[in-house]
């Protein structure tokens, strides 16, 4: 099993954060370690998850916001 931090930034540039990440192929799943810059505060830090499956460059997951009880199914593409 592998673990790392990674940066994500939505396709916008807006709000990046920190996460980190475990995957077991095919399975992986990251939570959000620290907010880099959030013009509208969500709290995903310590609250939101993120849980699926990927294959080649497709993902499969649903985001898990537990303070907020909610939750998004997505299918991530892998974009070069």
């Amino acid at each position: 099993m592998a673990s790392t931090a990674l940066e994500f930034t939505r396709p916008d540039g807006r709000e990046p954060a920190l996460n980190a990440s475990t995957f077991l192929a095919p399975w992986i799943a990251w939570e959000f370690i620290e907010v880099i810059k959030e013009a509208n505060p969500v709290e995903v830090v310590g609250n939101a998850t993120v849980e699926g499956t990927y294959e080649g460059s497709k993902m499969q997951v649903t985001f898990h916001h537990q303070l907020k009880q909610s939750t998004a199914d997505m299918t991530l593409w892998l974009q070069k």
